[in-house]
């Protein structure tokens, strides 16, 4: 059941993230900004942050994440282990995903890496902008590190 929830979680993160911003996607080895400059840069990170510690996982994000492991599945199309099946899937809920993505998808133990023609210091106070976002909820309140230094 891991695998597939991690699957499930791992599909809705592909379809939504370019929707929170457009220079963001998502890979199974975590979450890329491509950006063309420093704005841009600074837009995509602190969408990325405010995504991360507060993810829209829906009833529709999940039909659609579902529908396309399973037509995958169906057309053989992509590879997945043993443990991810058809039935797997089908039997995950928003319960298993939520569950899933609070133990799994901490941001406080998330790293910051970055590539490209920007000066670490601009990084650093992009980063220390957005270090600590606070995200409040029905049942609890929870501040996260996003960055570590």
């Amino acid at each position: 059941e891991k695998a597939s929830v991690q699957e499930l979680v791992n599909t809705i993160l592909t379809q939504q993230l370019p929707k929170v911003n457009q220079s963001l996607s998502f890979t199974d080895k975590g979450i890329n900004v491509a950006a063309a400059n420093a704005d841009q840069f600074e837009d995509a990170l602190a969408a990325m942050s405010s995504y991360i510690t507060a993810p829209q996982f829906t009833d529709e994000a999940l039909a659609k994440a579902k529908a396309e492991i399973l037509s995958h599945i169906t057309a053989q199309d992509k590879y997945y282990t043993k443990s991810i099946t058809a039935l797997s899937v089908q039997n995950l809920n928003l319960n298993d995903v939520n569950a899933y993505y609070s133990a799994m998808a901490n941001p406080a133990t998330a790293y910051l890496t970055v590539a490209g023609n920007i000066k670490p210091a601009k990084i650093k106070s992009y980063a220390k902008a957005i270090n600590q976002i606070k995200v409040t909820d029905d049942q609890s309140s929870k501040t996260y590190f996003v960055a570590n230094y």
